[in-house]
């Protein structure tokens, strides 16, 4: 603890520094953080309910869940080979 107590006040704490008042921005930024957290959990919200919706369709429907496989990924094949 001695060593902290050498340091310059500059590398103690950053709101001793600014007075022990919080910067302008952190509040904007904190709020944009919340705002990008909320958007990111709904998009992982919204592809578990897809992936779920999928898994039950391929369920009920094995044998056309294994044809559209194979149309999509013969189609990948064709519109690849147009290089």
């Amino acid at each position: 603890m001695a060593a902290i107590d050498q340091m310059p006040t500059a590398y103690r704490d950053p709101d001793d520094a600014a007075g022990g008042t919080m910067p302008t921005g952190h509040f904007t930024r904190t709020t944009q953080d919340g705002e990008l957290l909320s958007r990111a959990r709904h998009a992982r919200d919204v592809g578990e309910r897809w992936a779920e919706r999928l898994r039950g369709t391929v369920r009920e429907n094995p044998l056309a869940a294994m044809a559209s496989a194979f149309a999509v990924g013969a189609l990948m094949v064709r519109l690849r080979g147009r290089d």
